[in-house]
């Protein structure tokens, strides 16, 4: 179970990386965009259905139709929830970096039907919150386009801290040729990414496609300052 403030994390009200660029707004925007997409799908479908439901009831009183009245907003507070943590995940505020990748994983696991495992360092460590919402937000692209791109058979994501670093691996087992590999490592949504990471001092790096396999490696200090 976990404990809230489980993960200590400093504030720090302004970070000493490069500014945001056109290009990196424009990236976060199409996340959000694809999050009010996802709600209205949702959301807005099973509205429709619980309002036609409502309308019956009109004519007449029925045990099953109030059954399916429930099965429907429960459909709908679920899908709201989900979308509210698409949009900005609470988990990274309250409990820290390790339990929101936790979440994102499971959910693309329930939802795109990957395979997809994630194994968190459960040592107590430290992290200013800039640098856990930045990599929240890296991976949760990071995963998207590799799902949505590479068609992945398996994806391992490994998490592991030490005194003044944070390390994320990402395995990626795929049928995918060695330059569609490529393709996606010289993408301009990766360089975008790289550019968010050197703003905190971070970098993305890979090692060589083999067989069918490619690793992301990004690594960030613990600490801004």
């Amino acid at each position: 179970m976990i404990k809230k403030g489980s993960q200590k994390e400093n504030f720090i009200g302004s970070s000493s990386g490069s500014s945001s660029t056109k290009e990196t707004i424009l990236l976060y925007e199409r996340q959000l965009r694809d999050a009010a997409a996802r709600i209205h799908t949702e959301v807005g479908q099973p509205l429709v259905a619980l309002k036609m439901k409502v309308e019956m009831l009109r004519c007449k009183e029925s045990s099953e139709d109030y059954e399916e009245i429930q099965r429907l907003v429960g459909i709908i507070i679920k899908n709201i929830k989900n979308s509210i943590s698409d949009l900005s995940s609470p988990l990274v505020y309250d409990f820290g970096i390790v339990p929101a990748l936790q979440w994102l994983t499971d959910n693309l696991k329930n939802t795109k039907d990957v395979h997809i495992s994630f194994n968190g360092d459960e040592l107590p460590f430290t992290c200013d919150r800039e640098i856990s919402i930045l990599l929240y937000r890296v991976m949760k692209i990071l995963l998207s386009r590799i799902t949505d791109q590479l068609d992945p058979e398996e994806i391992t994501v490994d998490f592991r801290t030490d005194k003044n670093c944070v390390k994320i691996s990402i395995l990626i087992n795929t049928n995918n040729p060695p330059q569609q590999l490529q393709a996606f490592m010289e993408s301009r949504d990766v360089s975008i990414i790289k550019n968010w990471m050197d703003s905190i001092k971070g970098m993305l790096s890979f090692k060589p496609p083999q067989r069918g396999k490619i690793q992301i490696i990004l690594q960030s200090p613990l600490h801004l300052s």
